[in-house]
């Protein structure tokens, strides 16, 4: 097949654009021929020419921005892709409309948070435009559902990455003038109210004290995240290192993964590197979370706003070694056992195939 994975509304590295990237290897390893359109000079862009993937110019602002339809059509008209699988909101249109302009279908749109659409976008996206509509995790699939969308024109497939082998580990405890034997809790995350930074400061109060936490990213929350590690006197058990480019090899160091959100996350792709790098996790009950750490077994999920909770969760992996250690490890192993990128793509393609296969069919009734 040849399939385009259009991402041209996507600037920096956040899941989304890292899940495009362990899909298109994925597929390209499959056999298939994969191409990506991304804004030129983003992280996308650079990454899938990295990744050796045919990958063309085009930025699209906004949702409604059509200044980029004529582009499209052109490389659809050209290309005759197999099928065009778009990822971001504001990806969602342009690409679906220039594909029905040009009389091609093989339309995928993927959904990347659980939660549906108003009734004209619903309507656009999972009967006028597109042909499959794919929630990344059991939970955007219930969303989907229960928001309406036709169960015939919905799937389910869970992300997935490869096993990080990040480079050597940064001796985080020197930088920071840590004891050697402290643990290191840390989060790696945009920096807004959303995914619970305030939160997580406010449980360290609560955590023993031979525990320090990192904090990896930048956003418009980092300052009052700060002045609530200020007036809590934590200055010297939570620090800030701005964003990495080496944020692998920090989580490398990491004892302990953190991802407090507040907001309903769907496939989290921090928490599945963190898995593959066999790191226990601390995580609150949001969207599909549950789903890949198993309470109790690959780390501890607590309920959102819990800050008692998420303390007790994390004095119990800072006090014991050997727990850290289990856990970890069963991570790892759950993580390559369902969330690879060898599984993604063969449920992709199954996905893919199942639109041209009805296509044919409704070539054939149409001839006869």
């Amino acid at each position: 097949m040849k399939i385009l994975q259009a991402g041209s509304s996507l600037f920096n590295s956040g899941g989304i654009e890292r899940y495009i990237i362990h899909l298109a290897d994925g597929l390209t390893a499959r056999g298939h021929e994969v191409h990506i359109t991304a804004p030129s000079g983003s992280w996308l862009y650079k990454t899938a020419e990295a990744h050796h993937h045919p990958v063309f110019s085009l930025k699209v602002y906004n949702q409604h921005d059509l200044h980029t339809l004529g582009a499209y059509r052109r490389l659809i008209r050209r290309e005759r892709y197999d099928i065009i699988n778009t990822h971001f909101s504001r990806d969602y249109l342009v690409p679906g409309l220039a594909s029905w302009l040009e009389r091609r279908r093989g339309m995928v749109i993927h959904r990347h948070m659980p939660h549906c659409w108003p009734h004209i976008r619903r309507w656009m996206y999972s009967k006028a435009l597109y042909d499959k509509v794919v929630g990344v995790s059991q939970a955007v699939y219930n969303a989907l559902l229960e928001g309406g969308i036709p169960p015939e024109r919905l799937e389910m497939v869970y992300g997935g990455v490869e096993k990080v082998v990040p480079g050597p580990a940064p001796d985080i405890r020197a930088e920071l003038g840590l004891a050697p034997d402290s643990v290191l809790i840390g989060i790696v995350s945009r920096v807004i109210a959303q995914k619970g930074h305030r939160e997580l400061v406010q449980a360290m109060k609560y955590v023993d004290n031979r525990a320090a936490c990192v904090v990896v990213g930048d956003g418009n929350d980092l300052a009052t995240v700060k002045r609530i590690t200020a007036a809590e006197g934590l200055q010297d058990r939570v620090f800030f290192l701005g964003w990495r480019n080496d944020s692998d090899a920090i989580t490398s160091a990491l004892d302990i993964v953190v991802q407090p959100s507040l907001w309903e996350e769907a496939c989290s792709q921090a928490i599945l590197e963190a898995m593959s790098m066999a790191k226990p996790l601390v995580v609150t009950r949001s969207g599909g979370n549950a789903e890949l750490v198993q309470d109790s077994v690959n780390g501890y999920v607590v309920q959102k706003h819990d800050v008692r909770g998420m303390a007790d969760a994390l004095n119990a992996l800072v006090l014991d070694a050997a727990l850290r250690s289990n856990m970890g490890g069963k991570g790892l192993e759950l993580q390559q056992e369902h969330f690879t990128v060898e599984t993604m793509a063969q449920g992709m393609e199954r996905v893919y195939h199942s639109i041209i296969a009805a296509q044919g069919a409704f070539s054939q009734r149409m001839a006869s």
